[in-house]
């Protein structure tokens, strides 16, 4: 062992066949305030939540999640499709178009919802800083 050289070698995780598609909606509510795609629903809605606090995330869904927290609350997620792991992005941009139609307060960003064929009119891009 003396002298013998390690270097980090990334876990593989093998690529999910199933995508989910969820929405984060107010517990005060019930209004769907977001739609997203993961193949861990429980790990991902702990990253929503985690990331916004301790990165003190400005966004519209940061302002939100800290909102909450505030209030001693936390978004909860609705798995609202199963789609192969392959499909998830049309089938998110298909759900956010489908929440944003119908009146939906998404706390999405305009460049994502842009990216997502969900607002047709130029959208700003994040800022660099």
């Amino acid at each position: 062992m003396v002298g013998q050289i390690f270097r980090y070698i990334k876990p593989e995780r093998p690529k999910p066949a199933t995508a989910y598609i969820y929405t984060l909606n107010d517990p005060r509510t019930d209004e769907v305030r977001y739609v997203g795609r993961t193949a861990r629903p429980q790990e991902r809605v702990n990253a929503h939540i985690t990331h916004c606090l301790s990165r003190n995330r400005e966004g519209p869904r940061g302002l939100w999640i800290r909102e909450l927290w505030a209030e001693g609350l936390t978004p909860y997620m609705v798995i609202i499709d199963e789609v192969p792991y392959a499909e998830r992005w049309a089938a998110e941009n298909k759900w956010a178009k489908y929440y944003h139609e119908r009146g939906a307060r998404l706390t999405i960003e305009p460049y994502e919802l842009k990216r997502m064929g969900v607002l047709t009119e130029p959208a700003d891009q994040p800022s660099a800083s």
